[in-house]
């Protein structure tokens, strides 16, 4: 096939001549995502754009299910570093009708790095974010009027021993939902205005053991709750860190100034050369 000059070539020949190789190009764009569709009968899911998927690099894709599974076995590099510090908050009591993969550790997910912080109620401060929430599968096929009736979610958290608000907002689900999405809570999904009494989700910064308690209720089109998801609890727990372990004294010496550090290994030089270390001293006396 003739290969189409650039549109910037084409800026010479004026605007018409721009246009027509637009038109080229979306039809060269066209013909690519029809080739790749018929290049790739083994995929499921369907191909958003026509540059998710490199034509020369198709046939790669049908891999057989041994080389899948070859590929899972590869460890995974650590997606967070810097951990030390962080509170242990685990899920105790998951909810019957959603699930939230990020706020806590549990059968469901683990806790988010960012919803915690290193320094105590000293520095409590609201998180970047807020956890996600979706919806389980079995709850959606027992109810399957729900997601005709789902418009927006409210949120809160308490710490149960304090009775401090950690977490309260409203969420309308379907302002940024794309057509054939599942309506859930992401990360990023903004509150709405007045709510709730605490929009922003504060970190969880436990001085000692702590417990939580999400509730979440659904809300219809007129700001009704919905009548089986009122209330849905989900139960958390949350620790301090570990003290870090105490420094040995090779550590230590890290921290000492290298003019120090010359010194401390000149004497333990001349302490060896005089056979002056322990038990040297009592083989030199029989000896003599």
């Amino acid at each position: 096939a003739p290969v189409a000059p650039s549109l910037k070539s084409a800026q010479r020949y004026g605007v018409d001549a721009a246009v027509t190789l637009t038109a080229a190009s979306q039809g060269q764009r066209a013909l690519r995502r029809a080739m790749w569709m018929t290049a790739l009968p083994s995929i499921n899911k369907p191909i958003r754009t026509a540059f998710e998927v490199d034509r020369d690099n198709a046939p790669a894709l049908q891999d057989s299910n041994d080389e899948a599974a070859k590929e899972k076995d590869v460890p995974m590099p650590p997606m967070w570093e810097n951990l030390d510090g962080l509170p242990e908050v685990k899920v105790t009591s998951p909810a019957v009708a959603y699930f939230s993969k990020d706020i806590g550790s549990g059968e469901d997910g683990e806790m988010k790095p960012t919803f915690g912080c290193k320094c105590g109620g000293q520095d409590w401060r609201p998180a970047m974010s807020h956890p996600s929430i979706s919806f389980r599968q079995e709850f959606i096929d027992l109810h399957p009027d729900f997601l005709g009736r789902i418009q927006k979610l409210k949120v809160n958290l308490v710490n149960d021993n304090t009775q401090k608000t950690q977490w309260d907002a409203t969420y309308d689900l379907l302002r940024f939902l794309k057509s054939g999405d599942v309506p859930t809570l992401t990360e990023t999904t903004p509150a709405i205005p007045a709510g709730g009494k605490q929009l922003r989700f504060l970190t969880f910064c436990p001085e000692a053991a702590q417990n939580y308690t999400l509730k979440v209720t659904a809300l219809d089109s007129n700001d009704e709750p919905i009548d089986y998801f009122q209330d849905d609890e989900m139960h958390l727990s949350a620790t301090p860190a570990k003290p870090p372990p105490a420094p040995e004294e090779d550590d230590l010496l890290k921290f000492i100034s290298p003019a120090k550090q010359a010194e401390k290994i000149a004497e333990q030089g001349v302490i060896k050369e005089h056979g002056m270390e322990t038990g040297s001293t009592g083989e030199m006396l029989k000896e003599s």
